[in-house]
């Protein structure tokens, strides 16, 4: 009698009573799914045991022991005719990126037992050995269908071993779908369920996110019957709150806000929420103390939504307190989603148009036992002086972050120890703060290249004490009374030994400086983070007086405000004649291919622009999407130049929502979004003693030039890789004006992954810097034969000058337009990060994020745009500004 002591249960529920076959030696057997909406899974879980006895004789569940060494059950729905094939096994695994994916299977294989731990069997029950497994093996089954049916199939188990039948059972279950009478009917009346409201009832489970056909169509046949308490009273309580104990929320309570208006009240201009009575006889609220309608309390048509968090359970505790427990009619997310959306529906349909529902409030009954202990004490009261009255100066209180290396080389930055700094470094810190505030305005404190997170940055402050006067006009006694222990050096401390200093702030910020009058009279620190500053200030005399002040929120810590602004490339697309230019040639700008209309010169420009002009500061690949992204060269060895590029934004398949009148302004050239190309060449091999001689244009005496450069060794075999390198080294040395316009390094590769360079592909030369006047006219071995390669003339793609304008403030540009934005000009210092955010205001669409400190997009929608910027600094303070900068039109 194989597998007879087999227990199969459905999840953690019941038990699946199967009936053993003692003739076949299989069980048969039904289980019954729960009723599900088409569209939903409902799913069950099979485990499987099997009952045997212990070592010592005692009954035990383990894992289903095998009938051979390498038996495996096999679970397989059957393929019978009429069965349903929306019935099928689910497995679930854990990818890579640690999410559970669910996956449906034709059959499952399940590890069991061996029988090695079999001791003896009775009647197919049998006794094992004490390193048996308790794990029980499952199998989940699940139902989906976009039928409305009943469904049924036959779940087999077979051994691998000799396809031995172990169990049939039979798996059933229904479907339900919409019952479209119901919503004809209600839409004859004039209203409607849909399957958005469902979310909205108190019933439904909000992470499912399937229609729940049930439920829909439960509340349907309720509603045709509730139709006549809640329709013809529209815009009444009654309609309201029928309305919401039709939504099932019978513990939410609906309260109205009523302002008070007597101004001899000290309610006065105060609201006060009022529960709406449910009751049908009328408005009650006179006979509470609260007295609505009065003279005194104005109806607002505000109203509130109020549930429950907790309640009086009726007992007590052993101090006589009533003892509540928490109710939880609703999760946070319940809240969000469901009385969030009912506020919205309430609002819409059964709400006048003055009326609104403005609060969702959760009330909870906290209780509090206070017992007050009045006793009477009579001691003399002696008014004693002591000490003097201390006194401080606060020297900045309204403060920026600032860049702390331009104040003293003292500043470390971030959470600096003031405390440990030497007399001298104090007097020096307190100097060098000073000076900066003296000369603040002469300073130059330009940040945009402060893009690094060791910036040192802070609010430099001064603080003094001013408790003492030192003059004679001040002092309580003569020369003659004053002993030899008093001098003019010590006398203006008037026994005062030691201050203290304590200042406290944002993020749990504290320093305290304790020390003599002499050291810490007057001292200067950096503040790190934004925010309010308080300052508590002790000084204590030779008779251990404590004199205290305390300055809560006296110091204001801020950061400089953000500023950005805008570049893109913009040809005018007139035709310029002669006696139609508004400026002579000399004056306008551009030149004889592309004339403009612009007389600004570069002292005119912001002083950060060539920073945004040369993109190869900030060449973004395509991680962040394809509009952000700029063109980019990458090693192509197929390509005669021995790279290729990316395409940036502008290539067919991405100008969906573009068309040519969208880019009147833009032309060809401007639409290569990269860097400009240097010049350069590879020189893959050459003879001994041959040259290399190159050709340049001079465009300063329209000249051309012919240099010849020695091979003083032979660039033939490309193992001798000294020979490559020394070739390298003399062109470098050379002191020609055109050689030295180009670096030469040697191409070294590992061809053998041994981790040493074994051959040189070449000598490649790069020009020094993007320019024309950095360019070879022709490139060649001479005097003995050799190879150059990759010849790459100087390409301009950077915007310029001449077509470059400035978005400073509002502008309106074509949609085939590409944008740059820029913050450079913020004077924030130590700026690590930049948040932007784009939004249309025209249109419902995403918001546009990027993460960089150059913001750059081709646009796919017109409209207006309001642009968001967010900086963050090395020592976390943020500031945030946006300005509605951009049309596309």
């Amino acid at each position: 009698m194989r597998y007879t002591g087999l227990r199969f249960f459905n999840g953690t529920k019941s038990e699946i009573e199967l009936d053993y076959d003692s003739t076949n030696e299989t069980f048969v057997g039904s289980i019954h799914l729960n009723e599900v909406c088409t569209g939903i899974y409902e799913i069950a879980t099979i485990f499987v045991l099997e009952d045997a006895f212990n070592i010592y004789g005692a009954p035990v569940m383990c894992k289903p022991i095998g009938s051979y060494l390498l038996s495996q059950f096999k679970f397989e729905f059957d393929s019978e005719k009429n069965a349903s094939n929306d019935i099928n096994l689910f497995t679930a695994s854990l990818a890579d990126d640690n999410e559970m994916y669910v996956q449906e299977v034709s059959s499952q294989l399940v590890d069991v037992q061996s029988n090695s731990i079999i001791t003896s069997t009775v009647d197919g029950i049998h006794t094992i050995d004490s390193g048996y497994s308790k794990e029980a093996i499952q199998v989940t089954i699940g139902l989906r269908s976009d039928l409305e049916s009943a469904h049924y199939r036959y779940l087999k188990i077979y051994d691998t071993v000799d396809n031995h039948l172990v169990a049939t059972i039979y798996v059933y279950g229904e479907t339900i779908a919409e019952d479209e009478r119901l919503s004809v009917l209600l839409s004859n009346f004039g209203t409607s369920i849909t399957t958005q409201d469902q979310f909205l009832f108190k019933d439904h489970d909000i992470n499912e996110v399937g229609s729940d056909w049930k439920l829909i169509n439960r509340k349907r046949k309720e509603l045709l019957l509730e139709l006549s308490n809640i329709k013809p009273f529209v815009g009444t309580y009654k309609a309201l709150l029928n309305a919401i104990k039709f939504f099932g929320y019978n513990n939410l309570t609906l309260k109205e806000y009523w302002l008070m208006i007597d101004d001899r009240s000290p309610m006065f201009g105060k609201l006060k929420a009022v529960e709406v009575p449910s009751n049908s006889a009328g408005y009650t609220l006179k006979k509470r103390e609260v007295g609505l309608p009065s003279a005194s309390y104005k109806k607002t048509s505000r109203f509130g939504l109020f549930y429950k968090l907790n309640e009086p359970t009726g007992d007590f505790d052993n101090f006589d307190m009533p003892i509540v427990e928490e109710v939880f009619d609703f999760t946070p997310e319940e809240v969000l989603i469901k009385l969030y959306g009912l506020k919205n529906k309430l609002q819409k349909e059964y709400l006048p148009l003055q009326a609104k529902i403005i609060d969702i409030i959760g009330e909870g009954d906290f209780y509090a036992q206070y017992n007050t202990n009045i006793w009477n004490n009579q001691n003399p009261i002696t008014h004693i002086v002591s000490g003097i009255d201390p006194s401080i100066l606060i020297h900045q209180d309204d403060v920026y972050i600032e860049d702390l290396t331009k104040v003293s080389s003292i500043f470390n930055g971030g959470l600096q120890d003031f405390s440990i700094l030497t007399p001298s470094q104090i007097e020096d810190l307190y100097t060098d703060t000073s000076d900066f505030y003296e000369d603040y305005y002469n300073i130059n404190r330009n940040t945009f290249n402060s893009n690094n997170t060791d910036q040192k940055i802070g609010a430099p402050i001064q603080l003094e004490c001013t408790s003492f006067l030192n003059t004679w006009d001040d002092a309580d006694f003569t020369w003659f009374d004053a002993e030899s222990f008093i001098t003019w050096e010590n006398w203006w401390k008037q026994n005062i030994y030691e201050l203290r200093w304590y200042i406290t702030g944002p993020r749990s910020y504290s320093q305290t400086l304790i020390g003599s009058v002499d050291d810490y009279q007057k001292i200067a620190l950096a503040l790190p983070y934004t925010g309010s500053y308080s300052i508590k200030f002790e000084q204590v005399d030779l008779f251990n007086n404590v004199m205290v002040l305390r300055f809560k929120d006296a110091i204001n810590v801020k950061l400089k405000s953000i500023e950005f602004y805008g570049v893109y490339r913009w040809k005018d697309n007139q035709d310029y004649l002669w006696g139609r230019s508004n400026y002579n040639w000399r004056d306008a700008g551009g030149d004889w291919d592309f004339p403009q209309q612009n007389r600004d010169d570069v002292n005119k420009e912001i002083a950060t622009l060539y920073h945004t002009l040369d993109r190869s500061n900030y060449l973004h690949d395509t991680s962040k999407g394809i509009n952000f992204s700029m063109v980019k060269q990458y090693k192509d060895v197929s390509s005669p130049s021995g790279y290729s590029e990316t395409t940036g934004p502008y290539f067919w398949k991405n100008l969906r929502n573009h068309n040519w009148n969208d880019g009147k302004h833009t032309w060809w050239e401007s639409t290569h979004v990269g860097a400009d190309q240097n010049a350069s060449f590879t020189i893959q091999s050459a003879d001994l003693n041959s040259n290399l001689e190159i050709h340049y244009f001079n465009l300063a005496d329209s000249q051309t030039y012919t240099v010849l450069e020695p091979i003083n060794q032979d660039l033939t075999d490309p193992s001798i890789l000294s020979n490559w390198q020394a070739v390298a080294d003399d062109l470098n040395d050379s002191t020609n004006f055109v050689t030295s316009k180009f670096i030469f390094n040697p191409i070294f590769e590992d061809t053998n992954d041994d981790g040493n360079a074994d051959t040189c592909i070449g000598i490649l030369a790069v020009a020094k810097n993007y320019s024309v006047t950095y360019d070879f006219s022709l490139v060649d071995i001479v005097d003995g034969t050799g190879v150059i390669i990759n010849e790459n003339h100087y390409k301009s793609y950077n915007p310029t000058y001449n077509d470059v304008r400035i978005a400073q403030e509002h502008t309106e540009i074509e949609l085939l337009t590409h944008m740059t934005y820029a913050a450079d000009t913020s004077k924030i210092p130590g700026k690590v990060s930049y948040a932007w955010r784009l939004h249309n205001n025209s249109k419902n669409i995403d918001d546009i994020y990027y993460d960089n400190k150059w913001l750059t997009y081709l646009f796919e929608h017109k409209g207006d745009y309001t642009i968001e910027l967010e900086v963050r600094d090395v020592n976390g303070n943020t500031n945030k500004t946006s300005k509605n900068a951009l049309t596309i039109k």
